[in-house]
């Protein structure tokens, strides 16, 4: 989820009994400001670890603005194991990154780099709002292979998707070129993607969000498939 506030992620969590969630707002660490929350199926997944981190030169700062950012920015990130095993664990990363600083983006984008590749070996899925599209700067940080311990990948290239193409911020007009595709789900080599998707319906002409949502369907390969690492 993107930009939801404190009485919208109550409402989620009443809405979806099913899922535990996991977020803190912006501001403060814990009610204030924009939450970018991670919502998890209980019955499938364990949590192992979860955090948050600011998008600035002092990351475990609470609140901080990094670089030449507008707001404070951050992101959420939660391990998630099968239900019954240690094994398999995957770790999902969700963020912001700002709309204005150029090299507050770029920034975010090392900082998120940075933390994947300490933990390189484990399955990772990077997803959110990144304010800019793919070819960008921030978007070659995450994707250039060249050295990347991360080895992010874009399954809507990987798969050769005809919606590569499609902005996906549309400012409730339902307009599919007001912007490029600035909402990304990415994930590493030990997940294979299946199928993606831009969910482009409206209701009556109304939308629940000025960004089109987006969907990946992600398998986790068997660890005789993943190399060496």
């Amino acid at each position: 989820m993107q930009e939801a506030l404190a009485f919208q992620v109550d409402a989620l969590e009443e809405a979806f009994p099913d899922y535990t969630l996991v977020g803190a707002g912006r501001d403060d660490g814990d009610r204030g400001g924009e939450f970018v929350p991670i919502l998890f199926r209980t019955k499938l997944f364990q949590p192992i670890r979860s955090g948050h981190v600011w998008l600035s030169e002092q990351p475990e700062r609470v609140g901080s603005v990094g670089w030449d950012a507008a707001l404070p920015r951050m992101a959420t990130w939660v391990v998630l194991a099968f239900k019954g095993s240690q094994l398999n664990q995957i770790c999902f990363v969700n963020t912001h990154f700002d709309h204005r600083g150029k090299r507050a983006r770029l920034g975010s984008a090392k900082l998120i780099r940075q933390m994947l590749e300490i933990r390189a070996g484990r399955a990772f899925v990077v997803m959110g709002d990144f304010n800019c599209g793919p070819g960008s700067a921030p978007y070659r940080e995450l994707t250039d292979d060249r050295g990347n311990l991360a080895e992010l990948q874009d399954p809507w290239y990987y798969l050769r998707s005809p919606l590569a193409k499609i902005g996906t911020y549309h400012g409730f007009t339902g307009a599919t070129d007001k912007s490029p595709r600035i909402d990304w789900i990415m994930h590493n080599r030990r997940l294979e993607p299946t199928r993606v998707d831009i969910i482009l319906d409206d209701y009556q002409g109304l939308w629940p969000s000025d960004h089109y949502p987006v969907t990946a369907t992600l398998r986790l390969l068997p660890a005789t498939r993943w190399g060496s690492v």
